[in-house]
């Protein structure tokens, strides 16, 4: 008989955007490889209402061995309450957090007592490795990357590195992937089929606004198992784009070029979005060639501040004008490109601000997001905050941290005038003639409808994304 294992992925609920818990099905993925011996029920605070009513259908008259939650920095205080809930409505189960928001915040978790475990960094070993300790007995020291009270201390074990080869593709079955086909993973593109591409892990930048959760060494999932799965999930669900998922995935322009040119022999009208980590100031002409000729509809260029001094503060080290020139040179295939610029950065002069902004509305793209700068726990950037921007920073936690709409500033800028030009730069930037030109000709209907609610939002300081 096999043992039940219940994993939940908490996210707030007012969010625009959504996407499945790709940290999760690699997990569950890789332990499904190595062992028959546990079933997994997953509860998708994504898609999912009632908890309670959830565990009272799955759970009658049993319960599971272990309780995973996975939860990003800016839900943790949602999650330590289900984790208390979920103490009163399965008592004598044990709790393990993971995820971005356990693995910066560390043996903090374990202060509540509704948490017994903590696993972090790189999770699948030490998860796998817990499983068979709950299950079966013997040491939780045994057990790598796992954070646990021994008597009256936290113990901190050791992490064990997945090896590039051992990487998991997520079994996209698992979660339900069809459900969100009807969500916007962004918003600007609206609901679409999609398939969430993960090709490599880690990044070997120093961003100090970065949690560097899986390392500065990239490792490369083999190609041939990233075609496989897409090959195998493509023939059942018939996807119409592909988002690249990875920290950067254009960090080798010919491991890249080669993936792309094997989904593109699978599924040849595949659309293909890069959502989240491209490096625009180190892509060649031919790179850009090639994803200009290949089906490139959306692209994601983080600048964050187009003043080189806080370039080499952030050791972003961004060649600005390698970036715009490369910007204008994609323009050329008419690619939808959001770039993002952070306010409040340290030491943050309004002229420095100002050069930002224009910086923004003379590059050739369609979209701009302008957020506030949000340290993360046990970045580089959070360490160097006062203890009065540290203390506003885990306050803010508790109400769930937005990048629209926070009460952090670490500038030069007084706080007035920082919260002008933010509520007001994303809406003058998008309402200008040729802005609302290129808005019209790259985005789909529905996503027009909730790009504009979402401008509108940020005027009136209601942003909640």
């Amino acid at each position: 008989m096999t043992k039940k294992v219940l994993l939940i992925r908490v996210y707030h609920k007012n969010a625009l955007t959504v996407f499945p818990p790709l940290g999760i099905g690699s997990l569950v993925e890789y332990v499904k490889e190595r062992s028959t011996e546990f079933d997994f029920d997953l509860f998708d605070y994504c898609l999912d209402n009632n908890l309670d009513e959830f565990i009272k259908t799955k759970y009658s008259g049993i319960k599971p061995i272990l309780i995973g939650i996975s939860t990003l920095l800016r839900h943790f205080y949602l999650a330590i309450e289900i984790a208390k809930r979920l103490k009163q409505i399965l008592p004598g189960v044990p709790i393990v957090m993971g995820g971005a928001g356990p693995s910066s915040l560390m043996d903090m978790v374990l202060e509540n007592d509704s948490v017994d475990y903590v696993i972090y960094k790189d999770g699948e070993i030490g998860f796998l490795k817990l499983l068979e300790y709950v299950s079966r007995g013997g040491s939780p020291s045994d057990v790598p990357s796992l954070i646990f009270r021994s008597k009256d201390e936290i113990r901190i074990n050791e992490p064990q590195v997945v090896h590039e080869e051992e990487i998991q593709i997520p079994d996209f079955d698992f979660l339900r992937l069809p459900e969100y086909f009807k969500r916007f993973s962004h918003v600007m593109l609206g609901p679409r089929k999609t398939y969430y591409a993960i090709t490599t892990r880690g990044c070997p930048y120093s961003c100090i606004y970065c949690h560097h959760l899986f390392g500065r060494k990239v490792r490369f999932i083999p190609i041939e198992k990233i075609l496989s799965s897409f090959e195998k999930f493509q023939r059942k669900y018939n996807f119409e784009w592909i988002d690249f998922s990875d920290d950067i995935f254009n960090i080798d322009e010919e491991r890249a070029m080669k993936i792309i040119s094997g989904i593109r022999r699978i599924n040849r009208d595949i659309k293909f979005s890069y959502p989240n980590g491209f490096r625009v100031d180190i892509m060649s002409e031919k790179f850009m060639d090639f994803i200009g000729c290949n089906n490139t509809r959306f692209l994601s260029v983080a600048i964050e501040t187009a003043s080189q001094r806080l370039q080499n503060l952030l050791k972003k080290n961004i060649n600005l004008e390698k970036a715009e020139n490369n910007i204008r040179y994609l323009s050329r295939y008419n690619i939808p490109i959001i770039t993002t610029f952070l306010f409040g950065l340290p030491t943050e002069t309004l002229n420095e601000l100002i050069k930002s902004i224009r910086f923004a509305f003379g590059l050739p793209i369609t979209y701009a997001s302008f957020l506030r700068v949000v340290p993360h726990i046990g970045s580089e950037l959070f360490e160097i905050l006062s203890d009065e921007q540290k203390r506003i920073i885990m306050t803010s936690l508790k109400s769930d941290l937005h990048y629209h709409n926070i009460d952090v500033n670490l500038s030069n800028i007084p706080d007035s005038i920082l919260n002008v030009l933010q509520r007001f730069t994303g809406p003058v930037y998008y309402l200008r003639p040729r802005q609302i030109y290129r808005i019209l000709r790259d985005t789909p209907a529905r996503g027009l409808l909730q790009g504009g609610k979402l401008i509108s939002q940020i005027a009136l300081g209601r942003a909640r994304e």
